[in-house]
């Protein structure tokens, strides 16, 4: 499919590619339930650290007006 970097990870797996590949994964992978994109890595010790680290994307960027975000905690 044109991915690199695979890992194994628990309860699934990873691997790094273009956008289109990754919705290409994410249409046609049957043992996986969804395909994730990372937006940011950094650390997080401190519920204060997640939040600076969380308010750094450009989500306007990523999410336009009016659309959902679902958040899995």
């Amino acid at each position: 499919m044109g991915v690199r970097e695979t890992a194994a990870r628990p309860g699934g797996g990873a691997f790094w590619t273009d956008r289109r590949t990754a919705y290409a994964a994410n249409l046609w992978l049957r043992s996986v339930i969804r395909v994730q994109e990372m937006l940011i890595r950094g650390p997080a010790g401190s519920p204060e650290a997640l939040y600076d680290l969380v308010k750094s994307v450009d989500w306007a960027r990523l999410i336009g007006s009016g659309q959902p975000l679902a958040v899995d905690a």
